[in-house]
Protein backbone atom coordinates (compact mmCIF):
# COMPACT_ATOMS: atom_id res chain seq x y z
CA UNK A 1 0.00 0.00 0.00
CA UNK A 2 2.89 2.29 0.61
CA UNK A 3 4.44 2.52 -2.82
CA UNK A 4 5.49 5.64 -3.97
CA UNK A 5 4.96 5.35 -7.67
CA UNK A 6 1.02 4.38 -7.64
CA UNK A 7 -1.30 7.28 -7.69
CA UNK A 8 -3.37 7.85 -4.29
CA UNK A 9 -6.18 6.05 -6.07
CA UNK A 10 -4.52 2.91 -6.75
CA UNK A 11 -3.35 3.20 -2.99
CA UNK A 12 -6.79 3.33 -1.65
CA UNK A 13 -7.96 0.54 -4.00
CA UNK A 14 -4.73 -1.84 -2.56
CA UNK A 15 -5.77 -0.43 1.09
CA UNK A 16 -9.24 -1.45 1.10
CA UNK A 17 -8.82 -4.78 -0.25
CA UNK A 18 -6.12 -5.57 2.27
CA UNK A 19 -8.06 -4.50 5.17
CA UNK A 20 -11.05 -5.91 4.32
CA UNK A 21 -9.15 -9.35 4.01
CA UNK A 22 -7.51 -8.60 7.25
CA UNK A 23 -10.57 -7.95 9.01
CA UNK A 24 -12.66 -10.94 7.50
CA UNK A 25 -9.50 -13.36 8.65
CA UNK A 26 -9.79 -11.48 12.20
CA UNK A 27 -13.11 -11.90 12.03
CA UNK A 28 -13.48 -15.85 11.80
CA UNK A 29 -10.30 -16.46 13.70
CA UNK A 30 -11.96 -14.47 16.74
CA UNK A 31 -15.24 -16.73 16.06
CA UNK A 32 -15.41 -19.75 14.34
CA UNK A 33 -18.98 -19.85 14.43
CA UNK A 34 -20.13 -16.77 12.42
CA UNK A 35 -22.71 -17.03 10.47
CA UNK A 36 -22.45 -16.20 6.92
CA UNK A 37 -23.65 -12.68 6.63
CA UNK A 38 -21.28 -11.36 9.88
CA UNK A 39 -18.08 -13.49 8.06
CA UNK A 40 -18.71 -11.56 4.89
CA UNK A 41 -19.52 -8.16 6.67
CA UNK A 42 -15.66 -7.03 6.18
CA UNK A 43 -15.82 -7.23 2.57
CA UNK A 44 -19.42 -5.77 2.77
CA UNK A 45 -17.99 -2.85 4.42
CA UNK A 46 -14.75 -2.75 1.93
CA UNK A 47 -17.36 -2.98 -0.62
CA UNK A 48 -18.59 0.08 0.28
CA UNK A 49 -15.13 2.06 0.93
CA UNK A 50 -14.42 1.41 -2.76
CA UNK A 51 -17.97 2.39 -4.06
CA UNK A 52 -17.38 5.75 -2.30
CA UNK A 53 -14.02 6.07 -4.03
CA UNK A 54 -15.29 5.39 -7.50
CA UNK A 55 -16.82 7.69 -9.87
CA UNK A 56 -20.78 9.02 -8.92
CA UNK A 57 -23.37 7.48 -11.50
CA UNK A 58 -26.57 8.28 -12.54
CA UNK A 59 -27.47 4.37 -13.37
CA UNK A 60 -31.23 5.03 -14.36
CA UNK A 61 -33.30 8.02 -15.21
CA UNK A 62 -37.10 7.92 -15.44
CA UNK A 63 -40.22 10.39 -15.80
CA UNK A 64 -42.97 9.04 -13.27
CA UNK A 65 -46.14 9.31 -12.53
CA UNK A 66 -45.45 8.42 -8.90
CA UNK A 67 -42.54 6.57 -6.89
CA UNK A 68 -42.53 4.69 -4.08
CA UNK A 69 -39.02 3.58 -2.86
CA UNK A 70 -36.04 2.50 -5.05
CA UNK A 71 -37.24 0.80 -8.18
CA UNK A 72 -40.42 0.79 -7.42
CA UNK A 73 -42.04 3.66 -9.62
CA UNK A 74 -44.82 3.77 -12.51
CA UNK A 75 -43.17 5.61 -15.04
CA UNK A 76 -45.08 7.73 -17.93
CA UNK A 77 -46.37 5.74 -20.78
CA UNK A 78 -44.41 8.05 -23.38
CA UNK A 79 -41.87 10.78 -23.40
CA UNK A 80 -44.06 12.68 -25.47
CA UNK A 81 -46.35 15.82 -24.18
CA UNK A 82 -48.78 17.76 -25.58
CA UNK A 83 -47.80 21.38 -26.39
CA UNK A 84 -49.76 24.23 -24.48
CA UNK A 85 -50.57 23.08 -20.82
CA UNK A 86 -48.37 22.25 -17.86
CA UNK A 87 -47.10 18.77 -17.41
CA UNK A 88 -46.68 17.46 -13.93
CA UNK A 89 -44.27 14.49 -13.42
CA UNK A 90 -41.74 12.75 -10.72
CA UNK A 91 -38.27 13.09 -12.36
CA UNK A 92 -36.58 9.75 -10.47
CA UNK A 93 -33.18 8.99 -10.72
CA UNK A 94 -30.77 6.25 -8.83
CA UNK A 95 -27.63 7.67 -7.96
CA UNK A 96 -24.16 5.14 -8.02
CA UNK A 97 -21.31 5.12 -5.93
CA UNK A 98 -22.34 7.98 -3.31
CA UNK A 99 -20.87 9.14 -0.34
CA UNK A 100 -21.94 8.55 2.99
CA UNK A 101 -20.06 9.74 6.27
CA UNK A 102 -21.00 8.71 10.09
CA UNK A 103 -21.53 11.93 12.04
CA UNK A 104 -21.54 11.93 15.47
CA UNK A 105 -24.49 11.11 16.10
CA UNK A 106 -23.53 7.46 14.74
CA UNK A 107 -25.93 8.49 11.55
CA UNK A 108 -24.78 8.04 8.06
CA UNK A 109 -25.49 10.91 6.12
CA UNK A 110 -25.61 11.62 2.49
CA UNK A 111 -25.75 14.89 0.41
CA UNK A 112 -26.78 15.18 -2.99
CA UNK A 113 -27.50 17.98 -4.81
CA UNK A 114 -29.46 18.10 -8.18
CA UNK A 115 -30.28 20.32 -10.95
CA UNK A 116 -32.77 20.17 -13.97
CA UNK A 117 -32.58 22.06 -17.18
CA UNK A 118 -34.04 21.30 -20.42
CA UNK A 119 -32.56 22.28 -23.26
CA UNK A 120 -34.13 22.74 -26.97
CA UNK A 121 -32.86 21.17 -30.34
CA UNK A 122 -30.11 24.48 -30.62
CA UNK A 123 -28.81 23.47 -26.90
CA UNK A 124 -29.98 26.23 -26.13
CA UNK A 125 -31.00 26.26 -22.18
CA UNK A 126 -35.20 27.45 -22.43
CA UNK A 127 -36.38 26.32 -18.79
CA UNK A 128 -35.66 26.73 -15.53
CA UNK A 129 -34.75 30.91 -15.98
CA UNK A 130 -32.40 30.69 -12.73
CA UNK A 131 -31.28 27.75 -10.83
CA UNK A 132 -33.53 25.54 -9.56
CA UNK A 133 -30.91 23.43 -7.48
CA UNK A 134 -32.00 21.77 -4.28
CA UNK A 135 -29.90 19.71 -1.88
CA UNK A 136 -30.91 16.67 -0.67
CA UNK A 137 -30.24 15.32 2.77
CA UNK A 138 -30.29 11.81 4.01
CA UNK A 139 -29.48 10.32 7.38
CA UNK A 140 -30.39 6.65 8.58
CA UNK A 141 -28.92 4.66 11.59
CA UNK A 142 -27.70 1.70 8.66
CA UNK A 143 -25.34 3.17 5.92
CA UNK A 144 -27.11 2.94 2.20
CA UNK A 145 -26.52 0.70 -0.20
CA UNK A 146 -29.36 2.09 -2.65
CA UNK A 147 -29.93 5.25 -2.99
CA UNK A 148 -32.55 7.30 -5.34
CA UNK A 149 -33.98 10.99 -6.22
CA UNK A 150 -37.48 11.81 -6.79
CA UNK A 151 -38.56 15.39 -7.84
CA UNK A 152 -41.66 16.86 -8.99
CA UNK A 153 -41.46 19.05 -11.55
CA UNK A 154 -44.06 20.52 -14.24
CA UNK A 155 -43.04 20.41 -17.72
CA UNK A 156 -43.75 24.06 -18.72
CA UNK A 157 -46.59 25.33 -21.48
CA UNK A 158 -44.39 27.49 -22.90
CA UNK A 159 -42.61 24.55 -24.63
CA UNK A 160 -43.39 24.65 -27.86
CA UNK A 161 -43.69 21.56 -30.25
CA UNK A 162 -40.13 20.11 -30.97
CA UNK A 163 -37.72 17.61 -29.46
CA UNK A 164 -36.12 18.69 -26.19
CA UNK A 165 -33.67 17.22 -23.47
CA UNK A 166 -34.01 17.11 -19.92
CA UNK A 167 -30.57 17.57 -17.99
CA UNK A 168 -30.20 15.74 -14.73
CA UNK A 169 -26.88 17.30 -12.37
CA UNK A 170 -25.95 15.73 -9.71
CA UNK A 171 -23.06 16.61 -7.24
CA UNK A 172 -22.13 14.16 -4.14
CA UNK A 173 -21.52 17.40 -1.67
CA UNK A 174 -19.46 15.25 0.31
CA UNK A 175 -17.09 14.12 -2.11
CA UNK A 176 -17.19 17.22 -4.59
CA UNK A 177 -17.87 14.38 -7.64
CA UNK A 178 -20.43 15.33 -10.18
CA UNK A 179 -22.68 13.20 -12.88
CA UNK A 180 -24.72 14.12 -15.79
CA UNK A 181 -27.83 12.07 -17.00
CA UNK A 182 -29.86 13.00 -19.96
CA UNK A 183 -33.73 11.95 -21.22
CA UNK A 184 -35.35 13.08 -24.27
CA UNK A 185 -38.55 14.59 -24.22
CA UNK A 186 -41.05 15.86 -27.17
CA UNK A 187 -44.01 18.06 -27.05
CA UNK A 188 -46.60 17.70 -29.50
CA UNK A 189 -49.27 20.00 -30.87
CA UNK A 190 -52.73 18.88 -29.92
Amino acid sequence: AGQPGRPAEDREIVSALVDGISNLRSAVRADGNLLLSNKIQPLVEMSDRLRSESELTIPMVALCHDVESFGVYTPVESQRFGAGVEHPVVVYCEVGNFTSVQDGNKMWSTRIKQELVIYNATGMQIWPLKSNATVFNDSAHTRRHDFYLARRISLPATLTPGGYLLKLTLTDEQSNRVAEATTRIEIVAE
